[in-house]
């Protein structure tokens, strides 16, 4: 038992030098409660003095203006600080900073901090990953906004007739809607078109380039379509018809299905070999603005694998709902849930996030504080943790949980983060090194907690 209460901690530390002064938007846990419950007995161990503080925001001086009048480049890094204390002595620190294009991780007590290479998910990921990192401070100190709702537009599936003649294509019409196709020559000069405007580095990363061009060496393939609207949902369906020695495959290789109404879209691929149709994914989206209601929901590979999301009030709060459900080919299903719902309960700021992997884990974090609308709030945070494999076991922390914004702040920076391990590619000393020195660590905070810890 005491080694899972350990482990409960130091996940809790992880979810959550030159010095500058900034402001930081500081958040700190104090004096939890922690119930035990395994193997039927439950034991309750009171941290009174325990504080865990993360602070967070941009290490760094704010870019001046130049005698030029343009604005310097903003050199801040984005930082978050872990610092754990009992009856105010210090136990542990850490820091973690979005550098360059890594995520630099540092704890006290490693020889080396831990650096994630977000390039490895594009260059785009690494702009995303790096604004979402910066704006951690901000969503701290503001509360999440409510969807109202939104009206999806029926897409005007015939106006791309008119695009097809400007590329030359007259579509043969009817009065329910048209027929096109596009041959291989220009489908060709299309893709080579579009080729030059995409970066050779993104196409590499996603093996693209290879494929495409052994595409069009081979013949490439012409595009045959139909479109019908019948004034309340239109419809295209794009067949994808393999060239080969100048000739065109009556059977399409893939067949790509778009619907458009008011609030309701749909978008499937399905392919075909050998008179076999399978639908390789599908994913569709639906409106019900008068209700605040959104949902999405992507099926791959006939349902092997399927994602739904769903946006919608209940009982005056806002729910944001994840449901994924994987299926391996022997069969074997497993579903993962995720859910924050959110808003104002009884006068407080109210947040449940709760997250489950079915069979094996749940856990669930709840926060309730009252704020005085500049970013400072108090109130109460509830952890719970359930695992389902044997032993099953619960933990319960219950804490007190104050937000501060601070100006002045001195943040700390990784000074040694040249040196970092890369997380991707860890050699075995280096594995085996990080393993006991956060033992170590662990060690540690066992020794500073081992008067109130439950035997094993």
């Amino acid at each position: 038992m005491k080694k899972l209460l350990a482990i409960v901690l130091v996940l809790m530390l992880l979810t959550a030098s030159a010095a500058f002064a900034e402001t930081a938007t500081v958040v700190t846990y104090a004096n939890p409660v922690v119930n035990v419950t395994q193997d039927g007995q439950t034991q309750t161990i009171d941290l009174a003095g325990l504080e865990v503080t993360l602070s967070m925001g941009l290490a760094g001086e704010e870019p001046q203006l130049g005698e030029d009048g343009t604005l310097a480049a903003d050199t801040r890094v984005p930082t978050i600080l872990l610092d754990v204390s009992k009856d105010g002595a210090a136990l542990l620190s850490g820091e973690a900073q979005f550098i360059g294009t890594a995520l630099v991780l540092n704890l006290d007590g490693l020889s080396r901090p831990i650096a994630v290479d977000m390039t490895e998910a594009g260059e785009m990921a690494v702009g995303g990953y790096r604004q979402m990192f910066s704006a951690l401070p901000e969503m701290a100190k503001s509360s999440l906004p409510a969807f109202t709702g939104v009206q999806i537009p029926k897409v005007d599936l015939m106006g791309l007739t008119g695009f097809l003649s400007m590329l030359g294509i007259e579509p043969e019409t009817t009065e329910s809607g048209a027929s096109f196709e596009l041959p291989a020559e220009l489908v060709n000069m299309l893709l080579q078109m579009i080729l030059q405007q995409v970066p050779a580095e993104a196409l590499e990363s996603l093996g693209l380039a290879d494929a495409l061009n052994q595409l069009m060496a081979s013949g490439g393939f012409a595009l045959r379509g139909n479109i019908s609207d019948d004034g309340t949902t239109g419809v295209l369906t794009i067949g994808v018809h393999p060239v080969a020695e100048g000739a065109t495959a009556d059977e399409a290789a893939l067949t790509v299905n778009f619907s458009s109404a008011a609030n309701a879209d749909t978008l499937s691929v399905d392919m075909s070999i050998g008179g076999q149709t399978m639908t390789l994914g599908e994913l569709a989206l639906t409106s019900l603005p008068d209700q605040a209601e959104l949902n999405a929901s992507l099926q791959i590979m006939q349902g092997m694998m399927s994602l739904a999301f769903s946006l919608y009030p209940q009982d005056g709060l806002q729910v944001g709902a994840l449901e994924m459900n994987v299926t391996d080919p022997t069969g074997n299903a497993q579903k993962v849930t995720a859910s924050l719902v959110y808003g104002q309960k009884e006068g407080a700021d109210y947040s449940d996030f709760a997250f489950a992997v079915d069979g094996q884990m749940a856990m669930e974090l709840i926060n309730e504080t009252v704020g005085d609308g500049n970013g400072n709030a108090s109130g109460t945070a509830t952890l719970s943790v359930d695992s389902y494999n044997e032993p099953q076991s619960n933990v319960d922390i219950a804490s007190e949980v104050t937000q501060s914004v601070v100006d002045g702040f001195t943040f700390r920076n990784i000074e040694n983060a040249a040196g970092a391990i890369n997380a991707t590619s860890m050699t075995e000393e280096e594995n085996a090194q990080l393993q006991e020195e956060l033992n170590g660590v662990l060690g540690k905070l066992m020794v500073a907690f081992g008067d109130v810890m439950p035997a094993a």
